[in-house]
């Protein structure tokens, strides 16, 4: 098994002002062309699935290269976030499943929305930690790597 990492492509908050403190900003247009262009790259590859953080830059990377990979999944993994230092609340289920239909969202994502961090309870060192070390062993992505 090889495992491709891909960070999302440029999201607004790294080249427009009026985004820069906003934790979960959409991609921008030469965001959506880089996403097209490593779904491009990874035709070449065997890819059985896709996972993404909840972040709106990176589901949508993440859903571009679903799309263009036609009929590889895509599973939203509550774990692959970074630390922020301040409290945000993710968009809810409904927007992100009209907005990305292709996502296989875990049940964590409600209506109201979902947590990102920004608080003591996830953002300390060994919580952060903790969340890479499973990321690392695939402990929460299920079946479909066993």
């Amino acid at each position: 098994m090889h495992l491709f990492i891909i960070r999302h492509g440029e999201c607004l908050g790294q080249c427009d002002p009026e985004y820069y403190a906003d934790p979960d900003s959409p991609l921008s247009p030469r965001g959506k062309v880089q996403a097209h262009w490593v779904a491009q790259q990874l035709c070449k590859q065997h890819i059985s699935a896709i996972l993404s953080s909840p972040l709106l830059r990176s589901l949508a990377t993440a859903h571009i290269l679903a799309d263009v990979l036609a009929n590889v999944p895509l599973h939203v993994w509550m774990e692959m976030w970074e630390a922020w230092d301040t409290p945000y609340n993710g968009v809810g289920r409904a927007h992100l499943q009209h907005r990305f239909p292709r996502a296989r969202l875990p049940a964590s994502i409600v209506d109201t929305g979902w947590h990102h961090a920004g608080d003591a309870d996830y953002d300390s060192f060994s919580e952060v930690f903790s969340s890479a070390l499973a990321a690392a062993e695939c402990q929460s992505v299920g079946p479909f790597f066993q």
